[in-house]
């Protein structure tokens, strides 16, 4: 395991995330909070990802002292057309 000098937050419910983040060698805790995934219709596909991560980060800003947390996102394009999480 790799040790951090601070607790290390994953920020997904994802079992792949976890699962990576496990093989490559870190100890972790996961934590969630519900966070609105809109952005703006006009925003470029590419950057997307990192605007959702940024704002499943800020949620934990309030709450997080010494602890580092570990946000992503990911989304696919079809067509130029950003597909939404399914609704079942």
């Amino acid at each position: 395991m790799l040790q951090l000098n601070r607790p290390l937050i994953l920020a997904s419910n994802s079992p792949r995330r976890q699962q990576l983040m496990r093989d490559t060698g870190f100890e972790f805790i996961v934590k969630i909070k519900d966070t609105n995934e809109d952005f703006p219709k006009t925003m470029p596909a590419n950057e997307v990802p990192e605007y959702l991560a940024r704002k499943k980060a800020e949620a934990f800003r309030q709450e997080l002292e010494n602890e580092i947390i570990m946000t992503a996102d990911t989304i696919v394009v079809i067509d130029n057309e950003i597909l939404n999480k399914p609704k079942d």
